[in-house]
């Protein structure tokens, strides 16, 4: 896959709404956009995640596929209380450039991405009690991207995905009986239900071909309505195939965290998966 251009604006600038913690209660010293999480907040306040919790439920680690440098070549273990040399158990594990902020300081300066200097964070990753399942979030002006697997399902309302150099924004506009509205290159298509599915590769019988991209499999990415949910879907490659370079969905909005989920940040590549100590 081709490294993104990481220098660009945002591609969404809308401004979010900011909870204050202070660090002297365990919180932060900084703004961070915690609003949408209330199942976290209690009172304007972050909750403390028990001890007995902690032990419970299954811990996740961090790790770099492409050998890189950005979290100083270290392996990182993340439980339901936070990262697992974390004081205050809050469930919440912070990267980003901050030291005295942030739980995990990430080595990005090799990248050269100096725009990114003033950035309180650059993603979060929190245990969520009600649900008992892990979530990352992005900071809305870093980019940070997924590959998508062939065995999770991934809806489509409002979403952006890269393939090799292509950017494409992609939306399902309910108001016109689902239809599909995707852009690429400041072209506008256009897609009813009716369609069913529409493909995104450089063989000449896809929907949206593109040309001169060596990278980029016959068939990279298909978009089918699921006329039993009543919604569009995106996968990567074909129901029988994969492609080889993969499709990659740009995170705008908190994604649930699930085992052996792959991402990239900087143009570093890194996999969560399921912890099993060596203990047990």
């Amino acid at each position: 896959m081709n490294t993104k251009n990481k220098d660009k604006h945002s591609l969404y600038s809308k401004k979010s709404d900011l909870s204050l913690f202070k660090s002297s209660n365990g919180f932060f010293n900084f703004t961070l956009d915690l609003s949408n999480d209330n199942d976290i907040i209690d009172n304007s306040k972050i909750r403390k995640i028990s001890d007995d919790e902690i032990i419970r439920i299954k811990p996740y680690i961090l790790s770099s596929l492409n050998n890189g440098t950005l979290f100083n070549g270290k392996e990182i273990i993340i439980n339901a209380g936070g990262y697992i040399n974390k004081k205050i158990k809050n469930g919440i594990t912070i990267f980003g450039n901050n030291i005295n902020d942030c739980d995990i300081q990430l080595n990005y300066h090799e990248y050269k991405y100096s725009i990114y200097d003033n950035l309180p964070y650059f993603f979060l990753i929190y245990y969520k009690r009600e649900s008992k399942k892990y979530y990352i979030k992005p900071n809305r002006d870093v980019y940070i991207y997924m590959k998508i697997k062939k065995e999770k399902k991934i809806k489509i309302l409002r979403e952006a995905f890269t393939i090799g150099s292509n950017l494409f924004t992609v939306r399902t506009i309910k108001t016109r009986n689902n239809t599909l509205e995707i852009n690429h290159n400041d072209k506008n298509y256009k897609y009813p239900k009716e369609k069913k599915i529409i493909t995104i590769g450089r063989d000449k019988n896809c929907d949206i071909i593109l040309l001169n991209e060596k990278d980029v499999s016959r068939i990279q990415t298909s978009i089918y309505f699921d006329e039993k949910e009543d919604d569009w879907f995106i996968m990567d490659g074909t129901k029988e195939k994969e492609s080889t370079n993969g499709t990659w969905l740009t995170l705008i909005n908190t994604t649930e965290i699930y085992n052996n989920m792959i991402l990239e940040i900087f143009g570093e590549k890194f996999i969560l998966k399921e912890y099993i100590s060596s203990k047990n």
